[in-house]
């Protein structure tokens, strides 16, 4: 069985949160970076953080302060976070 690949959509309230889940990659950063690019556009804070995760472990956020990828260690114990390479 293969884990669930989840993209969170945090408006105001975080404990409700929009949920998009999937078992393809692909598909979901497709979804992660549509929603990222919808709350840059809108220059209103209607989405205050776009979360992708797979399984338990969180893998790549955005909000305010532009996207970021998580690293973890080996043993699964979190490390920190990187900003991503502008394009």
């Amino acid at each position: 069985m293969t884990e669930d690949i989840t993209v969170k959509v945090i408006r105001h309230n975080p404990k409700d949160p929009s949920l998009y889940i999937t078992g393809d990659m692909a598909d979901a950063l497709r979804v992660f970076d549509e929603r990222v690019a919808a709350h840059s556009q809108t220059g209103r804070l209607v989405v205050t953080k776009v979360e992708l995760w797979v399984g338990d472990r969180l893998i790549k956020y955005a909000d305010k302060e532009g996207v970021f990828d998580v690293k973890y260690t080996k043993a699964g114990v979190y490390q920190g976070v990187e900003k991503e390479a502008a394009e």
